[in-house]
Parts: C-alpha cells; structure tokens; sequence
C-alpha cells in the first residue's frame, strides 16, 4: 500500500500559463508508520522526522543514465527506504533527467527504463517536481513538460514555475523551478539548448515571485549551481544574477544538480545544496567554503517544521551529513 504524503495543501502556479492546480493530502497515521517498520526490521536505519512535525521532500539529480542503471537502481532503492520513515509529500530532481540527449518525446522508453519502473516503490508514489538539465536540452525538452498529462507522479507545468506546500504547522513553503539553461553563458552545453524565454523574463518572474511571496520559507530550484567545489564549479553569470535575489529575499536555500556529488554550501543566510549524484559520483577537490562535501552516490532530504533540516543520504539511505537552518 502506498504510503500517504503528510497532511497538507499543496500547489503549484506555472510561470508560463498561470494556471493553479491544488491538492490537498491526507495525514498518515502513526499506526501506519509503525507497521511499515514492523514490516521492514532489516531496513537500514533513516532518522525519522518528529512525528508528524515536518514537511518532507526529497531531492535526487543527474540521475536517468542508462550507462549508469545499476547505480541508479541502488539509490532508488536507498530513496525507496527512506521515503518509507518520512513518508514526504513530493520529491524535488534537480535536472539531467535522461541522459544521453534527454527524451525523444512522451512515448520514448527512457521513460519507463529509467523513471517508471526504475522508481517503482510505493513510497515514491508521490509527485515529482523535476527542472531541465543540460541533457534535458540536448534532446526534446517540450516532451518532459507533456509527460506531465498522462503520468500520474511527473509534474512540470512549464519550464520554470512554482510550487506552494503548507507545514503542519501551518507554515508556507514556495519552491520556485527555473530552467537555469536559459540563463548560463559560455557553458559548453549552451549550443544544446533552444528556449523560447528570454534571460530577463524569466529573471522578472523570479524577482517577482520572491517579492510577493508571503511563504515563511522559500526554496529556489535550478540545474545549474552558483556555487561548488565539484567539476564544473559556480556559475559567475547565475551568481551576479540570482545570488543577490536569493539573500535580499531572504532564501533559505538553493538546490541544484550539475555536478556529480553531494555538498553544502552557507553564504549570507543561503544554503546552495549540490545533490547530483543520482547516478554517477566524481572525485571532488578539498573544498574550502563548504560545509559539506562528498563525492558519493546519493540523495537528499529537506524537513521543515519550526526550523528547516537538510539531510544528505548515501545510496542507501545512511545519513551522511545534517544541517539546520531557521526561519530568516
């Protein structure tokens, strides 16, 4: 049976249409959670939230290759034992959807390899809030957005949007989705990438969205990062760009994928959380700034109650670092 997402309201607006849609969940009881893990005594252990004191939402990256299934397949499975202790409400991909060249279009079988059936789990039943990566671009981008009528999980509206959840504590969240593709330079995927928004549309939207916005927390989503110590390192155009909307509209934190490992990174008030390590992890450089940093397969969690926890998990779900982060 698939286990029901925290109580809450959710809904997402689209950046390109304006539309809304709402849902709104149910609360999994506590005898549920404690039969879950009667059932399961051999899973590894996942620090659960207190009770039902949080909002959960789970973030994977760079993760639908092919070349790289067998990995990708022990970290679905590690996601999967993780999402039955914390039972969240959605789960966040950071872009790199498909690999090689994204999808050809609704009907292409990377779609059931690498998605449907390589998540297949009850506890990732939930619906996923993904953005465009680099290969995403490569190949049909307009397709992952279509996907989204006739899947019951994958849920992009437009190419950047934003999505609201409410804690059980009343508290709101607003996440907001950009196609960070449309606003890097020199990048060596740039001539991949065919968008139809310009650079300051999208930028007035986020300014505008972030201004408005009355959530007590709030989270940007982007392929691409500002900063990190992995392979391709910061982005300086999004940096000059996003960096001061992120600290004057007090942010809490930015998540992104791109490169292929796990770390974070606190600067004035803003936590940049690399998590692109869904299916291939590359060997990282001692970083100086960051707090954390792992060149390790894995996935993330984000619980916010009173105060905002972010988790770091291997590919099977063993907590490799935590951090707290409250209300700005």
């Amino acid at each position: 049976m698939s286990p029901e997402p925290r109580a809450g309201r959710s809904v997402h607006r689209s950046g390109r249409e304006g539309s809304w849609t709402t849902t709104t969940f149910t609360r999994r009881s506590l005898l549920a959670l404690a039969a879950t893990a009667l059932a399961a005594p051999l899973l590894r252990a996942v620090p659960a939230a207190a009770g039902d004191d949080a909002l959960v939402f789970l973030v994977i990256g760079d993760w639908g290759d092919p070349a790289h299934a067998s990995d990708l397949r022990r970290v679905a499975r590690g996601m999967a034992r993780t999402a039955e202790k914390l039972a969240p409400a959605f789960v966040v991909s950071v872009g790199d959807n498909f690999y090689p060249g994204g999808v050809r279009d609704t009907d292409d079988p990377l779609w059931r390899e690498m998605f449907e059936d390589m998540f297949d789990a009850a506890a990732l039943g939930c619906p996923w809030y993904p953005v465009l990566g680099n290969h995403d671009h490569k190949g049909n981008p307009e397709a992952e957005i279509l996907y989204s009528a006739s899947s019951r999980r994958w849920r992009m509206p437009a190419r950047y949007y934003r999505h609201t959840a409410t804690t059980p504590q009343g508290a709101a969240l607003e996440l907001f989705f950009l196609d960070t593709n449309a606003l890097v330079r020199l990048n060596e995927f740039q001539k991949w990438v065919r968008y139809p928004q310009t650079l300051r549309e999208q930028v007035r939207w986020l300014e505008e969205g972030l201004k408005t916005s009355p959530a007590n927390w709030k989270v940007v989503v982007g392929h691409h990062p500002l900063h990190s110590g992995g392979f391709h390192g910061g982005e300086a155009t999004l940096q000059k760009i996003l960096e001061p909307l992120l600290v004057r509209y007090r942010v809490q934190a930015y998540i992104n994928g791109h490169d292929h490992h796990l770390e974070r990174i606190e600067r004035d008030g803003v936590n940049y959380v690399t998590c692109g390590s869904g299916s291939e992890a590359r060997p990282v450089p001692t970083s100086r700034d960051g707090h954390f940093l792992a060149a390790r397969l894995g996935f993330a969690s984000i619980l916010i109650g009173e105060r905002m926890e972010i988790r770091f998990h291997d590919a099977d779900g063993a907590v490799l670092h935590r951090a707290y982060v409250h209300r700005r």
